[in-house]
């Protein structure tokens, strides 16, 4: 098994191949409750295993929509702190299965990340050609403006390079 600072390496690779269009951005709560009702700053445990959630439903909630390879779909999941208002959220870099309507992908997407209690009301969705058939990898480069750390190899569908 790669560690993870192995697998940020092998993932930044492997996105400079894969041709993405969508970007998806998912504001999270800054507290969060933990079992006994105590509210807490989410830490970086609590962010990347949200992250994992996050993806498996995505992915699942695509295999019910009759994609059943959402293994082969690419889904590169990175993490963030704005600085000035410290609200955590996600950038996520993907692709649409092939058959799909990008405004079906939208609806399942908000539905299915919408449901989760830690996820704030802003997911924004969109498509990030452009009309440019290159400008995934600016977003990619976005993603990582704070570092290869912010990259979550847990929460992405990532196949690592041989």
């Amino acid at each position: 098994m790669m560690n993870k600072d192995r697998l940020q390496i092998e993932a930044v690779r492997w996105m400079s191949k894969s041709e993405l269009d969508v970007f998806v951005t998912v504001t999270l709560k800054k507290m969060l409750r933990d079992r006994f009702g105590n509210a807490h700053w989410m830490n970086a445990y609590e962010a990347e295993r949200t992250g994992e959630i996050m993806k498996d439903r995505v992915l699942r909630a695509l295999r019910n929509s009759g994609f059943r390879d959402s293994r082969a779909v690419p889904f590169y999941t990175f993490y963030e702190v704005s600085p000035g208002d410290q609200r955590p959220h996600f950038h996520i870099a993907t692709k649409i299965p092939g058959g799909m309507e990008f405004n079906a992908y939208e609806d399942m997407f908000r539905a299915t990340v919408g449901r989760l209690d830690w996820v704030h009301q802003e997911i924004d969705v969109r498509l990030i050609t452009y009309g440019r058939r290159d400008m995934w990898q600016e977003v990619c480069s976005y993603g990582l403006k704070s570092g290869i750390s912010a990259f979550l190899p847990s929460a992405s569908n990532v196949s690592p390079i041989g």
